[in-house]
């Protein structure tokens, strides 16, 4: 993997060179690379090296990097896949490694080609050459140093010309996916469990479960001050170890779906068990009870965000790293508790006891050992 030069000198009194060395050189692999190959490689990233060098100088690179790691990876020619009709191309695309002496043509190609297959394609480079295969990608990464043909190609300028930044991006990337996913089973769930309940008590209790303005608080105040901390939320490492998605994959899969379905029947259980004579009694009139019912469905919306959010056992886990999450849920609680006990005739609610505020956060938090039930018993099935 080394580029050879031969020195010498001219002798006049012989009329012929004089040998004096060979000179041995090669770009070092930068630190960390090797490191980022594998953490891509465990988040299930194919890493193909696409390069104008030869195939014996690229090889060894990529064995050094781990780009090759197993015994059925390729490494071949540009002009060996460039004979290779597109079917065959496509065949042996999730094995190829290395493409030697690639020329433009041959790295459009290969994007083309892989994004046929449904893979989601992101390009590094750094050359003019480069840049038909950038603007074909998903998504293109371009260095600093990169020409400024590359650069309007790209999507994504690595400023330290570093292979290590795109990992980074990778990990960026998901989170991203992941929020807009908490802030969906957030959303959609608080929501859902609105309708219902807005359908289903009137004709049941004979009674409406909210009022329209108690309905528009928690609706566009409290789950839109809870779908802002959602988007804060910082990527977390565990991401780069989840299965890749390609294409098609839909912004709600399935496991997503059954969890909205879970949280929106233990939200409306819960909501039902107001009725019972343990709950009702501990209201002294109408007026009050409405007022828990409104305290309750927000308690549940915090509680239920905190287990989105985290996603396991401890819903605590990282909430530190996300302050506006604090934040925000203090400002809901502050509000409720303002809302509920000067709110008023404007807001329809009326003050609570100590005693009543303890039972409908204590039947609201009951929220989250139910997720945890969905969780260990129902999400693994899943």
């Amino acid at each position: 993997a080394m580029r050879v030069v031969a020195t010498a000198y001219y002798d006049n009194k012989f009329d012929e060179m004089v040998f004096i060395s060979m000179i041995a050189m090669r770009d070092e692999i930068r630190p960390g690379v090797r490191d980022v190959v594998h953490k891509l490689h465990q988040s299930g990233v194919q890493i193909m090296m696409i390069t104008g060098d030869n195939l014996d100088t690229a090889r060894v690179i990529a064995q050094e990097c781990e780009i090759i790691s197993q015994p059925n990876d390729i490494a071949i020619c540009a002009d060996e896949f460039d004979a290779m009709p597109d079917a065959m191309a496509s065949r042996l695309l999730p094995r190829i490694r290395i493409v030697a002496r690639a020329t433009p043509h041959t790295k459009l190609r290969i994007v083309k080609i892989a994004r046929r297959c449904g893979m989601s394609i992101g390009m590094c480079g750094d050359g003019t050459n480069d840049a038909a295969a950038l603007k074909a990608a998903d998504v293109g990464f371009a260095m600093g140093t990169s020409t400024d043909v590359c650069k309007a190609a790209s999507d994504i300028i690595i400023t330290d010309n570093n292979f290590v930044s795109v990992v980074n991006s990778v990990l960026l990337g998901r989170t991203f996916v992941h929020n807009v996913s908490s802030f969906l089973k957030f959303q959609l769930s608080v929501n859902f469990i609105l309708i219902i309940i807005s359908i289903l008590f009137p004709m049941f209790v004979g009674m409406g479960a909210l009022c329209a303005v108690q309905i528009l608080i928690i609706n566009i105040v409290i789950d839109s001050l809870n779908s802002i901390a959602f988007g804060n939320e910082p990527p977390h490492p565990e991401y780069l170890l989840e299965p890749v998605g390609g294409h098609n994959t839909p912004l709600i899969t399935r496991d997503m779906l059954l969890q909205i379905i879970w949280m929106v029947v233990m939200g409306v259980f819960l909501f039902a068990l107001t009725t019972m004579p343990m709950i009702y009694n501990v209201f002294n009139d109408a007026a009050q009870y409405a007022s828990g019912r409104f305290v309750l469905l927000i308690v549940m919306a915090l509680c239920n965000g905190l287990w989105i959010r985290s996603s396991g056992n401890n819903v605590f886990r990282g909430l530190g790293r996300n302050p506006m999450f604090i934040w925000m849920g203090l400002l809901v609680v502050g509000g409720t508790f303002l809302c509920v006990q000067f709110g008023g005739a404007t807001m329809q609610l009326v003050p609570l006891s100590m005693s009543q505020w303890l039972a409908m956060i204590g039947l609201g938090m009951l929220i989250i050992p139910m997720n945890m039930i969905y969780q260990y018993v129902i999400g693994k099935q899943a």
